[in-house]
């Protein structure tokens, strides 16, 4: 039953964006695996670093700060420090860290160690490596080092073409994100409209223009046009 519970969480989360559903079968799933294995068991941690994720997304970001903290401190005392569990969890972590608290230098702390953790386990190449590194890399966009950034976003690209081509979601998104770097804080508005040209005609070939990446490209290169 808590198996069930956990695939139906993640799918009502990261599926079908039914945060709230995923809340109540996230702390569900926490307090049965609480009973049956304890409060520091691998299944339970994973279980309350997922209801933090949820909290998250459903604007609670006191609430999920200090979940994810509880969570992490137990994860440090209970398991390996690159065990996947506690890698996923600093990493949605820091997810909230960046995005709604703005807490960068604690974010790029935690992603720091997640890259580091990936490379290990999985290798440099390997989708959760090359996630890390992209979020490592908007986090310092975001910080404000934007050079830094650049390097970390160009080292990404270069994975990237080489695990799945230079067609490729994965590809278009890390590119978006360094077209912006370009033209917003570089000061290279010709390499911006440049590489989110590139972004705008990969997407509508690969994933259609109606998809949400290939019009979010499209509307950026219009506010570009007129000025902005």
């Amino acid at each position: 039953a808590l198996e069930v519970g956990r695939k139906v969480a993640s799918l009502m989360g990261i599926q079908f964006g039914k945060w709230t559903e995923a809340k109540t079968l996230w702390a569900l799933v926490a307090d049965g695996s609480d009973k049956l294995s304890g409060s520091n068991s691998r299944n339970t941690l994973q279980a309350r670093g997922q209801l933090a994720q949820a909290m998250r997304y459903l604007n609670e970001p006191s609430e999920s700060r200090a979940l994810f903290e509880d969570v992490l401190q137990r994860q440090k005392s209970h398991l390996d420090k690159n065990d996947e569990t506690s890698l996923i969890t600093r990493q949605n972590f820091a997810n909230l860290l960046r995005g709604c608290l703005h807490d960068f230098a604690a974010a790029r702390e935690l992603e720091e160690q997640v890259v580091a953790g990936f490379t290990k386990l999985h290798g440099p190449e390997h989708d959760r490596t090359l996630t890390a590194r992209g979020n490592y890399a908007l986090t310092l966009d975001m910080e404000g080092r934007y050079n830094d950034a650049k390097r970390e976003y160009e080292a990404v690209l270069r994975a990237q073409h080489h695990r799945y081509g230079s067609r490729h979601p994965h590809v278009l998104h890390t590119q978006y994100n360094l077209a912006l770097l370009l033209h917003n804080r570089l000061g290279d508005a010709r390499g911006g409209r440049r590489l989110l040209q590139e972004v705008l005609r990969a997407g509508e070939t690969l994933l259609g223009a109606g998809h949400p990446q290939t019009k979010r490209a499209a509307r950026t290169l219009a506010l570009w046009a007129r000025g902005w």
